[in-house]
């Protein structure tokens, strides 16, 4: 008796059909973003536009730098890691140092009243002499 081989189940194919279009490629060509003739912030994304002279010299500067890096190992190619930024800008700490420095310095002259005297007979000297 000669023994057949288990049938298998046949193979079901899922159809698939495709996608449907994006809802803006299904609207009038005056309602979509996308067709050529509209006029919206999607026509500047979309379409080239025209490199003013600033950018253009700025591109050549970064392809001549890019140039140079060509065929050189990265470690070679790094720059130096900048300095950490401190907590607080420059100006503040000019700023604090101003008010520390000058508050100290007009109170030293209000401690010692001869040289308030000093100063300020000065000041009024060279103040009558450009009235």
């Amino acid at each position: 008796m000669v023994t057949q081989p288990p049938t298998l189940p046949p193979i079901r194919v899922r159809e698939t059909h495709p996608p449907p279009p994006p809802p803006s490629l299904s609207l009038p060509s005056t309602q979509n973003p996308l067709h050529p003739t509209s006029r919206n912030l999607t026509q500047s994304l979309t379409y080239p536009q025209a490199q003013t002279p600033t950018q253009r010299r700025a591109n050549a500067k970064f392809a001549k730098s890019e140039e140079k890096r060509m065929g050189k190992p990265e470690s070679a190619v790094k720059k130096k890691a900048d300095r950490t930024k401190p907590p607080i800008s420059r100006g503040w700490i000019v700023l604090l140092a101003f008010v520390v420095c000058g508050s100290l310095a007009f109170e030293l002259l209000r401690l010692f009243p001869v040289a308030w005297e000093f100063v300020a007979g000065f000041v009024a000297r060279v103040a009558a002499l450009f009235k």
